[in-house]
């Protein structure tokens, strides 16, 4: 008498993950949740072989195709019309099951792999393990499914190491996820979105801008989305919807989805002074901010391309003043920029819809070179801010701590939490895109830190093999 029902439609269900056997394609099965969008390549039926015990076809409900193992040294499960045996054996509390492969030396069952954000996670034929609960499976009747799941959010921390690599970990677990090989002439030079799954960058006096997506194979085809010459800066915008390519005579803005340009914008003159330092995209990718090396900073309307500009403050000795060096758009619900210039631990928190300003406030004396990152949807402008002393300056050969300082802006009289950690000043902080994470670098690191934002406190230091790391933050892929 066969356990399993050769009427009954099933299920097959993971112990370990409540995921469930899918057939993604047609060699790659996979586990995945129960729903309505794939439930026909999720109900099996169990046909069992006659005269023979706990022998089984798996069959799918909707197709003549059945559940099957590949021949040669890429082996893999796949559908298909050859009824291949196999032998499903209940555990000891009888409700679940292992599924071996028949007739094999060794003793094979089948097992879900993790995976990573790259694919679904695949199930395979392993050699048995006990205790291993992605072995085991549930057979339960396949009813209504319920609407499709949510698509789940991974969130990455990423840097250039070397000029050589892009490299992706996840920062819970500090595992690397990705790696992309590049030939950067400048670290600047690849770009990451807040909210998407692609890479732009050029290689070494290259003017070609390539793009990658993050969720292809080990060795994917890069595209070409332009070509500018001389490229000092890119800039995705949050969606990774726009690109932006700039040097200190134009800057180019890109449609990432039509892999074609979209509008130039040339500067008054071509010196040094209005060479670009920072580009910045506003979170609705609506607005452009380039900060300049003659201390202004330029903001461009990208529906309207009306152009406004916001100086700093007065003149500096020298020919071409202090430098822009960080800007950081506050949430998308307001028009507030926040830049900080060389050199100078005053910051402006700007209103560039009229050009005023909206608080000027001082930092810390050591943040000569600053970094900020606001945190999402904070009505109060909460944001980072860590700085370093300058290398020209004589106090950047003291000690210098690694000093995180947390404002809230529009909260005038509330003095800024601080994290101390370590004993290396921070020259970038970025604050993940859900908020709950904080990941700042030293000038000359190699290794990512990452720290809870609720807590304040460290949860991870990720090391490298990496000589120097230049930090691109965080990516949300959808």
């Amino acid at each position: 008498m066969p356990r399993l029902s050769p009427t009954t439609i099933y299920k097959i269900i993971n112990v370990q993950t409540e995921t469930v056997f899918t057939v993604h394609k047609t060699e790659y099965i996979a586990g995945y949740p129960y729903n309505s969008v794939n439930i026909d390549s999720q109900k099996w039926y169990a046909v069992p072989i006659p005269g023979a015990s706990d022998v089984y076809l798996l069959k799918m409900t909707h197709a003549d195709a059945f559940l099957g193992l590949s021949n040669g040294p890429d082996e893999h499960l796949l559908v298909g019309p050859g009824k291949y045996e196999w032998v499903i054996i209940p555990e000891e509390d009888e409700a679940t099951f292992k599924i071996y492969a028949k007739a094999e030396d060794a003793e094979r069952c089948l097992q879900l792999d993790m995976g990573d954000f790259t694919s679904w996670p695949q199930i395979r034929v392993i050699p048995e393990q006990q205790g291993l609960q992605s072995q085991v499976w549930k057979f339960e009747p396949a009813g209504p499914a319920p609407p499709p799941p949510n698509p789940p959010v991974t969130t990455l921390v990423a840097a250039v190491a070397d000029r050589s690599t892009v490299r992706f970990w996840d920062p819970a677990s500090g595992r690397l996820v990705h790696n992309v090989a590049v030939n950067l002439r400048f670290e600047d030079l690849a770009a990451i979105p807040r909210n998407g799954d692609r890479l732009a960058f050029t290689n070494h006096y290259a003017s070609n801008i390539y793009v990658h997506d993050i969720r292809s194979s080990a060795k994917p085809e890069a595209f070409t989305v332009g070509h500018f010459e001389y490229p000092e800066l890119l800039e995705l915008s949050p969606d990774g919807s726009r690109l932006a390519a700039a040097n200190n005579k134009q800057v180019t803005i890109y449609n990432m989805q039509l892999a074609t340009e979209q509008r130039t914008l040339f500067y008054a003159g071509s010196d040094l002074r209005n060479s670009a330092r920072v580009v910045r995209f506003k979170g609705d990718n609506r607005r452009l901010a380039i900060g300049f090396q003659d201390s202004t900073i330029r903001v461009w309307d990208l529906d309207t391309y009306a152009e406004r500009t916001l100086v700093m403050g007065p003149p500096y000795p020298g020919t071409t003043g202090y430098p822009v060096l960080s800007l950081a758009w506050a949430p998308p619900f307001t028009d507030a920029l926040l830049a900080s210039r060389h050199v100078d631990p005053t910051l402006v928190l700007w209103n560039t819809l009229d050009g005023t300003r909206i608080r000027t406030f001082y930092t810390h004396a050591g943040f000569h070179n600053s970094s900020m990152s606001f945190f999402p949807d904070s009505r109060l402008l909460k944001v980072a801010i860590v700085g370093a002393y300058d290398a020209g300056q004589p106090e950047f050969h003291l000690k210098q701590s690694g000093i995180i300082q947390i404002w809230e802006l529009l909260a005038w009289n509330s003095p800024p939490v601080t994290i101390i950690d370590g004993d290396e000043a921070f020259t970038y902080v970025d604050v993940s895109p859900d908020g709950t994470m904080i990941t700042a670098s030293p000038l000359q690191s190699r290794s990512v830190r990452v720290w809870d934002a609720q807590t304040l406190q460290r949860t991870n230091t990720i090391p490298t093999d990496a000589n120097q790391l230049h930090p691109l933050g965080f990516m949300r892929l959808p």
